[in-house]
């Protein structure tokens, strides 16, 4: 428990107006996974897109708004994977109570 917290005290607070995420609520998964995505894609060397001098936009991938799209995607899946968590642990009960 107390290295939950630890954890938590580590992370910094996220603000989702300003990272245009106002539309997903602000719960742990949302929290964690901004962060996780952040740790990530701080790391210039995470990125393994090609950079030409042709290239008009010279951001790295990650400083494209894909970002976003890429943080709906995985607030999807984490959703459909709590969802199916969920069903296990009603099933078990179930399954317990049928016993």
């Amino acid at each position: 428990m107390s290295q939950q917290l630890a954890v938590n005290a580590l992370r910094p607070v996220y603000n989702l107006v300003e990272l245009k995420l106002d539309n997903y609520e602000e719960n742990k998964l949302v929290l964690d996974t901004i962060h996780n995505l952040k740790a990530f894609f701080k790391n210039p060397n995470n990125c393994t897109c090609y950079q030409t001098s042709k290239q008009k936009d010279l951001r790295t991938c990650f400083e494209k708004p894909v970002y976003l799209k890429l943080c709906e995607i995985n607030d999807y899946l984490l959703s459909i994977l709590q969802n199916h968590l969920q069903l296990i642990a009603d099933l078990a009960k179930i399954c317990r109570n049928l016993v």
